[in-house]
């Protein structure tokens, strides 16, 4: 355990990052600059993915909290 965290999850971060990687390169691009870009523009869309992603983590990280609860109990 490294600063509170199960090194298996330390692992899939790590591991994560480079398949993201090749999965985007593999699609021939990412979505990810056109949320960056557009909210630099200033664009409502980019405004709406900036929301809509931050409510979905916080969602996400309500349910793994509550679910590695459960699991280690």
């Amino acid at each position: 355990m490294v600063f509170g965290i199960v090194s298996g999850v330390m692992i899939a971060a790590v591991g994560g990052g480079p398949m993201i990687g090749y999965g985007a390169r593999r699609a021939c691009g990412c979505i990810i600059g056109a949320y960056s870009s557009s909210i630099v523009l200033g664009s409502l869309d980019g405004w709406q993915r900036l929301v809509t992603r931050f409510c979905g983590n916080v969602i996400d990280m309500k349910l793994s909290t509550r679910m590695d609860s459960l699991s280690n109990a």
